[in-house]
């Protein structure tokens, strides 16, 4: 199973307690639509981009960080390739965290508001070391942060 269909299996699942909050997705070279297409219960009220703060996109609207506080949205998705998910994530962790905005990656790892904390849980960890390994062999690349996965830090 690819990382896209893993995504799409896993959405419903991880998501499923926030349904009914008011949902942005945040892209970057991502097509929400098989996600939009397959949970339409699921309240998607827009999506950010770095570029753009208007218009439309999949059918949703665009919206500027003013946009997103009007409408009053609980959840902010990062939809991306895993490589921008830091990037992403440094650009609006505090305005999340400021707000009161939960902020995910479409894979429904919850991410750290803080500067100094990133993931704090991913979907592999409640697969068997079969399938992760299926996870790995399928992969054309893998990413690690040094930081949490690899080594520890002492607090």
């Amino acid at each position: 199973m690819d990382r896209q269909a893993l995504i799409l299996q896993e959405f419903g699942h991880r998501f499923r307690y926030y349904k009914n909050k008011r949902i942005v997705f945040y892209l970057r070279e991502y097509d929400p639509m098989s996600i939009f297409q397959n949970y339409p219960d699921y309240n998607f009220i827009g999506l950010m981009d770095k570029y753009m703060d208007s218009g439309t996109a999949y059918g949703k609207e665009i919206l500027s960080f003013e946009r997103v506080l009007e409408l009053q949205t609980d959840i902010i998705i990062i939809a991306s390739d895993p490589v921008f998910y830091e990037l992403i994530r440094s650009r609006i962790a505090g305005f999340c965290r400021n707000n009161g905005i939960l902020l995910f990656t479409v894979d429904g790892t919850k991410l750290s508001g803080d500067s100094d904390a990133v993931y704090v849980e991913s979907i592999y960890h409640h697969l068997h070391a079969d399938q992760v390994k299926c996870q790995i062999d399928s992969a054309s690349k893998i990413i690690f942060q040094i930081y949490d996965t690899l080594f520890t830090k002492k607090f």
